[in-house]
């Protein structure tokens, strides 16, 4: 079963600066709007949350115009995923790994999690 200390054992050997680029989505719906956000890591270890897109679901015939803004967001969502392939490809294509500061420099790691990296040099990329 796949954890969050699975996924930052993973990914702690990244450089900070294609790190930055990964956003992790997701959709609230609250009644009848749903709103697309992102999450991301800033370059100083914090993360930033931001919301893309918000639209109210259409359900009577009077509400077809808004039709336009759920459209709109699915058109966000599409681009915000397209450039993710991208970031992605990147880090399959990442064999540089002197480029600065790693997520593991700059990350708020548990003390717990950070001697399991330091014991469990998975990637021993130094």
């Amino acid at each position: 079963m796949k954890s969050l200390h699975s996924d930052i054992l993973n990914l702690s050997w990244i450089p900070v600066k294609i790190a930055i680029g990964v956003k992790v989505f997701s959709l609230q719906s609250i009644g009848y709007r749903i709103t697309l956000y992102s999450l991301s890591m800033a370059d100083d270890g914090s993360f930033i949350s931001s919301e893309l897109a918000s639209a109210v679901i259409p359900f009577s015939f009077e509400g077809r115009s808004k039709f336009k803004a759920v459209l709109y967001l699915m058109f966000i969502f599409h681009d915000e995923f397209i450039k993710q392939l991208s970031v992605m490809q990147k880090l399959d294509l990442n064999i540089n790994n002197n480029e600065g500061n790693k997520v593991r420099d700059v990350l708020k790691i548990p003390k717990s999690l950070r001697d399991l990296l330091k014991k469990d040099n998975l990637h021993n990329y130094n």
